[in-house]
């Protein structure tokens, strides 16, 4: 999903990183449309200006999905002032993923609502991890079209 809108928004500004993917998906956009009134009765003309949102299907919201290793495996009791002297330590910090809301009538099967845990000793990682993956047309009009 991040990926595809990165590619969406690089349409309109080249330079557009995962980032500003993830801040676009994560926030409310408005925008302007300027159209030019005139009075029927008078003939003059004046300037309208018209707001909408960008319309989404789901509401998408960074998460934190787990941990990512910043230090090595301490032997348990080695470090001061850990909370268990009988556990094994590690430093570690959050990692962030977009979570979105869907309705439950657009899910294909149980299992895409189901979370699982998934560790990687060997790279830190400890994660928490889900199997839906939206339609690619679930996003397609979340940016609008380039007018190239």
């Amino acid at each position: 999903m991040l990926l595809e809108h990165t590619a969406r928004l690089r349409n309109t500004e080249a330079k557009a990183t995962p980032l500003d993917a993830w801040l676009d998906l994560s926030r409310l956009n408005y925008r302007a449309t300027r159209t030019e009134v005139v009075d029927a009765k008078t003939g003059a003309s004046s300037e309208a200006v018209e707001w909408t949102s960008d319309r989404r299907q789901g509401w998408t919201v960074p998460i934190a999905v787990g941990y990512a290793a910043l230090s090595q495996l301490y032997a348990a009791g080695t470090v001061a002032n850990a909370r268990d002297a009988t556990t094994q330590f590690r430093f570690v910090e959050s990692i962030y993923s977009m979570g979105q809301w869907i309705s439950p009538h657009r899910l294909r099967s149980a299992d895409e609502l189901i979370w699982y845990e998934q560790h990687d000793d060997a790279a830190g990682l400890y994660r928490c991890r889900n199997d839906f993956r939206s339609p690619p047309s679930l996003f397609a009009s979340a940016t609008p079209a380039s007018n190239d």
